[in-house]
């Protein structure tokens, strides 16, 4: 059996419906991304704040 052409209103439709689906996964990916780089940020600040803490514990030390 042979399989007829889809009418364009539906074919039109069904397209509109993935656009939609992939800007949905496209925010959660750029959402994943942000805070992945908001992870990096207070990693990258929590080192900061740890090497600071050992100068001053080597400072204290050698007195």
């Amino acid at each position: 059996m042979r399989q007829l052409p889809e009418p364009a209103e539906a074919a039109v439709a069904r397209f509109e419906e993935f656009l939609r689906l992939a800007d949905t996964i496209a925010a959660r990916e750029d959402e994943r991304g942000l805070q992945t780089m908001a992870r990096k940020a207070d990693l990258a600040g929590a080192a900061q704040i740890l090497d600071a803490l050992r100068q001053d514990y080597r400072r204290r030390q050698q007195g």
